[in-house]
């Protein structure tokens, strides 16, 4: 089974809910297994996914939502498949254990599943702002007593000599052909390039469909 769906907002991917989710249903009741990808395995992919645990696995869209990230924790749906999930939650149970949610960050409604993220990112930010000052202040203390504390020392005759005599056969003053010797060759050589793996999803990434997926 193949859907050719944009990964979009405002892409009606819940016209696809109900056969994807009893297409899973019926290869498990005959013993099989059901391989459900898109282009990134991060939001049409996992959505599908979500669904058939909450039609055929009795479980919350929260839950479902909890299980799949357990096991793939990239996943993210997009705000306008979270609000079509949402809504057909709330119509096959009476009620949603989501819930769209205004945030000064986003122009639109979001998961409360993504709001309590949000959060712990603000905070999480906010601690490292204000530890920023008082560690850069330990730095400059510690800088300004080294410096205090600093005592120049003479350098003896045989210190002298011996760094005229380091700087003589230093390796700005060496031929090239010494230079080479004389100096790591990963300096010089480029970084070996990375040959292109083949995977799973190769094909498709070189497709001109490459805007869609194959649920199946």
């Amino acid at each position: 089974m193949k859907i050719r769906i944009e990964d979009h907002p405002y892409a009606r991917l819940s016209e696809h809910f109900d056969v994807v989710a009893d297409k899973i249903r019926n290869v498990k009741e005959r013993g099989g297994k059901t391989l459900v990808h898109c282009m990134a395995g991060v939001s049409r992919s996992a959505s599908l996914v979500m669904i058939y645990l909450v039609k055929h696995e009795h479980m919350t869209l929260r839950q479902a939502y909890h299980y799949v990230k357990a096991a793939r924790p990239i996943i993210r749906p997009n705000i306008g498949f979270w609000k079509q999930m949402v809504d057909y939650e709330k119509r096959l149970r009476g009620t949603a254990s989501v819930k769209m949610v205004q945030t000064p960050e986003c122009d639109m409604p979001i998961p409360d599943v993504y709001a309590d993220d949000l959060r712990r990112m603000q905070i999480n930010r906010e601690i490292a702002r204000h530890s920023a000052p008082s560690s850069q202040s330990s730095t400059t203390k510690q800088r300004a007593f080294s410096a205090s504390t600093y005592r120049p020392s003479v350098p003896s005759a045989s210190s002298l000599a011996t760094s005229s005599l380091r700087r003589a056969y230093s390796p700005s003053s060496l031929p090239p052909s010494s230079l080479a010797l004389t100096t790591s060759y990963s300096l010089f050589s480029p970084a070996p390039t990375r040959k292109p793996r083949q995977s799973l999803f190769s094909m498709y990434s070189t497709s001109p469909r490459h805007n869609f997926f194959s649920a199946f």
